[in-house]
């Protein structure tokens, strides 16, 4: 199934927004498991497309195991779609850097890739840049077909590194109208 429209975006950089500027990762799983196509309404505490889900068993960090990082890119390739959303310092683009990437890359398989954290709960982390130019192939071709909550302003921050995408799938925000 593809995982689009419903992969529900965007449930990360809410939680960001509301809690500043350094992330409390006690709602992360929850939010992995909305972001991996979880109902938003009646839904049991942790729950994907209908079955209940041990939130233990979902792929939440990545951290800095660039090895994980890379075979979920490969499934990425191998599949066609790919949700992302930026975790990221700012509302405005114009000032927004990067601190993460949520991505999901199918249905049930949601992760989370920290790369610019700070404080001192911070784990481990990937380079930004490192991740970046993993991602950057992927996001400029035609397939995958990349998901995203907010389009626009995944655009306009993408492009402040360098990154114009492509392959563009689907924005809940959108096809909400």
């Amino acid at each position: 199934a593809p995982i689009g429209c419903g992969s529900r975006g965007g449930v990360f950089r809410k939680n960001f927004r509301r809690k500043g500027s350094s992330i409390d990762y006690s709602d992360l799983q929850h939010e992995a498991a909305i972001l991996a196509g979880a109902r938003l309404t009646e839904m049991t505490p942790f729950e994907v497309a209908g079955d209940p889900v041990d939130p233990a068993s979902l792929p939440v960090t990545v951290g800095d195991d660039e090895a994980r990082l890379d075979e979920i890119l490969a499934l990425v390739t191998e599949r066609g779609e790919l949700a992302i959303d930026l975790e990221t310092t700012s509302l405005t683009p114009a000032d927004a850097d990067i601190v993460g990437f949520a991505l999901c890359w199918g249905p049930g398989e949601a992760g989370y890739v920290p790369v610019s954290h700070r404080g001192l709960a911070v784990g481990p982390q990937l380079d930004r840049d490192a991740v970046l130019a993993k991602l950057k192939p992927l996001l400029e071709a035609e397939t995958p077909r990349l998901h995203m909550q907010n389009h626009k302003y995944e655009t306009a921050v993408f492009r402040r590194y360098d990154v114009t995408l492509a392959g563009v799938g689907c924005d809940p925000m959108i096809a909400s109208y």
